[in-house]
């Protein structure tokens, strides 16, 4: 089981590849992915909730833990059109609640 430090500078590293580097989308989603399991995050399934912060009607950076979990699911079925600046901010929001949720 990874450290809570060492999954939150993966976050951050995922979150800056996403910005910056050419490293193919899908496999920094699938990273995103695997590091929103290894701390738990409940991304089981869509959430009633999550089509209002994939359209932009809610911001991800308001998002919760548990929103989160949806956010994680939507992205990693593949159900963002814009999947790399919407998973660098779905990264950056996970990284926040990290602190008091893991």
């Amino acid at each position: 089981m990874e450290s809570r430090d060492t999954l939150m500078a993966e976050l951050a590293l995922i979150e800056r590849q996403l910005q910056a580097s050419d490293e193919p989308t899908s496999e920094l989603v699938d990273a995103l992915v695997d590091a929103a399991h290894a701390l738990k995050l409940p991304a089981a399934a869509l959430r009633e909730d999550t089509h209002r912060f994939i359209e932009g009607a809610d911001a991800v950076e308001s998002a919760t833990w548990a929103q989160c979990g949806g956010l994680v699911f939507a992205l990693a079925e593949r159900h963002v059109v814009d999947e790399r600046a919407f998973a660098a901010r779905v990264a950056q929001r996970i990284f926040e609640l990290t602190p008091t949720h893991y």
